[in-house]
């Protein structure tokens, strides 16, 4: 099996662990509910082992495995750019603060690299579609 077999076989893999009722559930919070400009405010009202604070370490969690397996080309990137919304500035603050304050310097390192790799392609396609004359992606 050659490594870009194998890359689809992953990101399959990735595709059926994103439709899991318990990760459906999870993106399903970060999505619509989940609203917090900072991670003391989200621990008070969330705290470690609650429903929310699960959730929330599920989606980052997934997130951040899905960047580290980006990161050494076991799944490609432009796939995962083109399936999955990558929610990092959504959840940046809190994951930022978390960071911060367990003074764990790469803690969502894979996933915030991740984001800025979509939004790097994202902007080359930007750029590629305005030399055709093509209308510019929503999404910022």
């Amino acid at each position: 099996m050659d490594s870009r077999e194998g890359g689809v076989d992953r990101f399959i893999e990735f595709m059926k662990l994103s439709m899991e009722p318990l990760m459906q559930r999870s993106l399903n919070y970060i999505i619509f509910k989940y609203d917090s400009a900072s991670f003391e405010d989200y621990a008070k009202a969330h705290p470690p082992g609650s429903q929310n604070f699960e959730d929330w370490m599920r989606v980052a969690a997934f997130y951040d495995f899905l960047g580290a397996m980006v990161k050494r080309g076991f799944v490609n990137a432009d796939l995962v750019f083109e399936t999955f919304p990558i929610p990092w500035l959504k959840m940046r603050p809190v994951a930022l603060g978390m960071r911060e304050a367990l003074r764990w310097p790469d803690m969502w390192e894979h996933f915030e690299s991740l984001d800025r790799q979509e939004r790097e392609a994202r902007e080359d396609r930007e750029k590629k579609a305005a030399a055709k004359g093509e209308k510019k992606s929503k999404r910022k």
